[in-house]
């Protein structure tokens, strides 16, 4: 799939499965697809595919296989364990997943491709960002050129601007926090992206609380939980309630002071608009 629309085939027959059946047979047809995947996602980084990477990015949290309790779990693209939709410690499916019948747990190809190095790619966030508001745009196109605006009219339509990048963004920081972005790398394209956007205050500190929230939440929801097993893992570990705010990270960060590090850079970015 190194020519573009080789790729663009390919991408349009996964999208055009997935209003299908979506369940994929465990064993060599899933790691087959996981193969395909990661492939297809290395190309794209060679060329700067933003699009085709950011489709492979959603659709990898579609297809997935069904594991009984005694299959173990294997992250395919580099021998590891697994870090989120494998088993938990007690031998069952990981919290968060569907488990029918309580003997089977859901693995997504999402877990096979966290440790790809497209995701350590800074301009490849940047660029999806971009990506999805043009897109956005391109399905409610503007009518009438930015310059022939009367002044209350213009006000709207920097709103919608606005409220376009507040909505992309938002979707973005989800998917670096699915994908292990660290929270301190993410914090940092949060504060470029809203002060080079020009976002509003409310927007600004909006977002960093949901930014906040997915990393708190990361250790029991479907987002992963990093583990102490995790080699090279610059994920923030979940806490639990009496340890928020107190205890250092495993970069020797205390949660708290981080937080209160990137309030500042966000504050400093939207003051320099």
């Amino acid at each position: 799939c190194k020519e573009n629309e080789h790729r663009a085939s390919f991408v349009q027959a996964l999208n055009e499965r997935r209003t299908g059946e979506v369940e994929v047979p465990c064993g060599a047809t899933f790691d087959a697809l996981g193969e395909a995947f990661s492939g297809i996602l290395s190309v794209c980084e060679e060329s700067k595919d933003v699009k085709h990477a950011k489709q492979m990015m959603v659709m990898s949290d579609t297809f997935y296989c069904v594991r009984t309790t005694d299959e173990s779990v294997d992250d395919g693209m580099s021998g590891g364990k697994g870090d989120g939709r494998g088993k938990s410690e007690s031998g069952g499916a990981s919290e968060g997943e569907q488990v029918p019948g309580g003997k089977e747990g859901r693995e997504y190809l999402q877990q096979r491709l966290k440790k790809h190095q497209l995701w350590t790619q800074r301009w490849f966030w940047e660029d999806a960002l971009l990506t999805g508001v043009t897109e956005a745009f391109e399905l409610s196109p503007q009518d009438c050129p930015w310059e022939d605006l009367e002044e209350a009219s213009l006000h709207d339509h920097v709103l919608r601007v606005h409220m376009t990048v507040y909505a992309q963004l938002h979707a973005i920081l989800m998917n670096m926090a699915q994908f292990g972005v660290s929270f301190a790398e993410t914090s940092r394209f949060l504060a470029k992206m809203c002060a080079r956007s020009q976002l509003s205050e409310d927007q600004v500190l909006s977002l960093h609380d949901a930014l906040t929230s997915l990393f708190s939440a990361r250790g029991t929801s479907g987002l992963g939980r990093p583990t102490s097993e995790s080699q090279g893992d610059t994920r923030v570990p979940a806490q639990s309630e009496g340890e928020q705010g107190s205890g250092p990270r495993a970069d020797g960060v205390g949660v708290e002071e981080e937080d209160l590090e990137t309030r500042e850079s966000l504050a400093d970015g939207y003051n320099l608009l």
